[in-house]
């Protein structure tokens, strides 16, 4: 009966690994592709505030500020960018 329970559970830790390596790997995908976009076009804040989502998906809050601070030096009144860069200021501290 306990053996049961323990596969029962290391099936369900193996799933959960298995969806969050998925998770983090379309995630890092994703970083992967605004970096090229931005390479293609630096001049668009949006590449940069897309990337910063992706960072903050992450966890590192502070790569995600630099692309924040990019995408507002290239347009101020980038809505989005300001979000983003309020989130991983709360998250970093």
């Amino acid at each position: 009966m306990y053996l049961f329970y323990i596969d029962l559970a290391y099936g369900v830790v193996k799933c959960i690994s298995s969806l969050l390596s998925r998770i983090f790997f379309f995630i890092f995908l994703f970083s992967l592709f605004c970096s090229k976009a931005i390479t293609l076009d630096p001049t668009q804040p949006s590449f940069f505030a897309n990337r910063a989502a992706a960072w903050l998906m992450v966890g590192a809050p502070k790569e995600s500020i630099k692309d924040c601070l990019a995408a507002l030096h290239l347009d101020p009144t980038h809505v989005r960018s300001h979000l983003r860069m309020a989130k991983a200021q709360v998250r970093r501290q």
